[in-house]
């Protein structure tokens, strides 16, 4: 059971990634979108990461979708934390 998901991209130069969406799923199959920087906002990346909260759900797969920067067409993840109750 999971309600918390920390994503932590590349940030020293305050890039921000375009199209990052965060998924999770039960299953694999069937996918819940968590976040999406083209509805919920783009953000500056900080060594502080981005904490994405929701109720909690039973979760066994997390998916992180990233479409370059704006420094550069690369994508660049460091960590991503799942957390639960």
């Amino acid at each position: 059971t999971v309600n918390r998901i920390d994503i932590f991209h590349y940030w020293w130069d305050s890039r921000t990634y375009y199209y990052n969406k965060v998924e999770t799923s039960p299953d694999g199959i069937v996918w819940t979108t968590r976040f999406d920087s083209e509805v919920n906002g783009r953000y500056t990346e900080t060594y502080e990461g981005k904490t994405i909260n929701f109720t909690s759900s039973p979760i066994r797969y997390v998916k992180n979708i990233l479409n370059g920067s704006s420094s550069n067409t690369g994508s660049h993840w460091v960590e991503i934390r799942v957390m639960g109750k």
